[in-house]
């Protein structure tokens, strides 16, 4: 070898060197900032196991936390999770699969493969229900309110039986938007009835199988053991946990198992299809509208959003102790699985804070794409009736979808939200941050009179108001008035109320006592469900009508 040539020799392998030990200093940066993130979890608690995925391939891979309490299982990448309702991307897959086919079309009537749902006048396509503008009432509230536990067997023929009872939608088809699991679990009955295939086959067949997601299924049977399953947990007081594992068989809005590693290759498909194709990401992601033409920000199975100025796909899942988030920056090929199994884990906040640590070093965003950003999020009113208040105890209502959060101030500020009681921490810029939740939150407390409580998910960029009420608190004679039995026949229960003088209650199939809480003038809620009556001249209730989040104007007769 001459000496010119070994010179440039050396010089190549010092290159090489130096390449080398920078992507290294550079992957030992991330994962210990990645750790920083996932400090709260503790070996010996739930956590979550995330990956990082770029133009194809996977940059980062981890898991935190133990799988399995009982037997100290660490969470590693190879951990199976539930999805939650992450999985409705899937489900929407093989609908967009099925009209490549030509076997359906997203526009034809749903009463064409599912003649039994009931004629409302107006016809519901497969369309409207992956972008949750059908108007269907929401089968998971619905069992939940028969009083079908999370901890019963509950099978798709219960489902499918219960939304064949409803005499109607919540609106008129196209007309709003309102998340429901129903159209995603009729979604796996028309795969099922066009295919010829159980969802879970068709899934292997057509999505898992030819993207080598070998871990990666519907769970259709409650007791099926998984190997390398983290189970769910929910957390208790005293940093105890219970395990929290519902044995519901539907799927569609829910039921897949997976994990980061099979994710990659997911992910990896809206770069490169291996199924599908470029039309099937097109379909995929483009978004709804109303029938006023009003854009949404829901295409099918996924969220179209931005975040820091860039587009980002997304979609979040909860399901008994599990949470998840898969969210993709395409403008960037950059994107995040995280998957974790207690109930009060953000996983979409600990995703994006993720995504920061890459995008951090991503070219920066076009300048129409940071307008775009800000006209995505809605912003905090500082003028007027907008301005911020000290927390003020009381109840406050979302006036869209009818859910509730009662403040409490003692020892501090606590607010009743997301299924259980959480510490409300005071910030300089005058929110609360809500402590220990699921989700990343932060409240404002807005000045009277117009007044109210905003809820700001930072995570996902968008604020929602709720209106404060101002309580009635009933007399003794109208608590009786509200006694007897309601017949609810698409519930296919009979709400029987009692009250001892103070309260009005009634006895679940369980024998649990469940008291209801005033509001206005002849309504009452218990949990996430308000119940309003009719009274007629003689001032007795006549009819009890519920609303329960995603199921509204649901009428119960009193029995005679």
């Amino acid at each position: 070898m001459t000496k010119p040539t070994f010179i440039r020799c050396v010089f190549a392998c010092l290159v090489l060197w130096s390449q080398d030990a920078a992507h290294a200093a550079t992957a030992a940066r991330r994962e210990a900032a990645v750790d920083r993130v996932f400090a709260a979890f503790s070996p010996h608690a739930p956590g979550c196991a995330v990956a990082v995925y770029r133009n194809g391939a996977t940059e980062f891979e981890k898991g935190y936390g133990s799988a399995n309490l009982e037997t100290s299982t660490p969470i590693d990448p190879q951990t199976v999770f539930d999805l939650g309702s992450t999985s409705k991307q899937f489900t929407a897959a093989a609908i967009v699969l099925l009209a490549e086919d030509g076997k359906l079309s997203l526009d034809d009537d749903i009463r064409k493969y599912l003649p039994e749902m009931p004629d409302y006048g107006s016809p519901v396509t497969i369309r409207q229900m992956l972008h949750h503008t059908a108007g269907l009432r929401d089968y998971v509230t619905l069992l939940t309110f028969a009083d079908i536990d999370y901890d019963d067997v509950s099978t798709p023929a219960q489902a499918l039986a219960m939304l064949a009872r409803q005499k109607q939608l919540n609106y008129r088809p196209g007309d709003s938007f309102l998340y429901s699991n129903s159209g995603y679990f009729l979604a796996t009955q028309i795969v099922e009835r066009v295919s010829g295939m159980s969802m879970r086959e068709f899934a292997r067949q057509r999505i898992f199988g030819p993207l080598a997601m070998k871990h990666s299924f519907y769970k259709d049977d409650h007791a099926e053991v998984v190997p390398h399953r983290a189970s769910g947990y929910v957390p208790e007081e005293g940093g105890r946990y219970r395990i929290s594992q519902p044995n519901w068989e539907e799927t569609g809005d829910g039921g897949v198992q997976t994990n980061v590693v099979d994710l990659a290759r997911w992910v990896a498909n809206f770069t490169a299809p291996r199924i599908g194709g470029d039309a099937f990401v097109r379909e995929m992601e483009r978004t709804g509208a109303l029938n006023d033409g009003q854009p949404l920000d829901y295409a099918l199975g996924l969220m179209v959003s931005t975040h820091r100025g860039r587009k980002m796909v997304h979609h979040g899942g909860s399901w008994g102790g599990y949470r998840a988030e898969i969210l993709r920056f395409p403008e960037v090929g950059l994107g995040v699985a995280t998957l974790c199994n207690s109930a009060n884990a953000d996983a979409s906040a600990l995703a994006i804070a993720t995504a920061d640590l890459w995008l951090a070093d991503a070219p920066a965003p076009t300048a129409s794409a940071k307008e775009d950003a800000r006209q995505a999020v809605s912003p905090i009113r500082e003028d007027g009736a907008g301005k911020t208040s000290p927390a003020r105890a009381g109840t406050y209502r979302n006036p869209d979808s009818g859910s509730l959060r009662r403040v409490e101030i003692k020892d501090g500020v606590w607010i009743e939200a997301f299924g259980g009681r959480y510490r409300l921490v005071p910030r300089p810029d005058g929110s609360f941050e809500m402590v220990g939740g699921p989700f990343e939150a932060r409240y404002r407390f807005l000045a009277r009179p117009e007044g109210g409580l905003e809820l700001q998910q930072s995570a996902m960029e968008r604020t929602i108001r709720f209106e404060e009420l101002e309580l009635h608190h009933p007399s003794k004679a109208e608590l009786q008035s509200y006694v007897g039995g309601y017949r609810c026949d698409e519930l296919g229960v009979v709400y029987r109320l009692q009250t001892n003088g103070s309260e009005l209650y009634r006895i679940d199939s369980r024998g649990e006592r469940e008291a209801f809480q005033p509001l206005r003038r002849n309504e009452f809620s218990y949990g996430n469900l308000t119940m309003r009556f009719d009274i007629d001249s003689s001032g007795r209730a006549r009819h009890a009508i519920l609303d329960i989040g995603r199921v509204r104007n649901l009428d119960c007769p009193r029995l005679r």
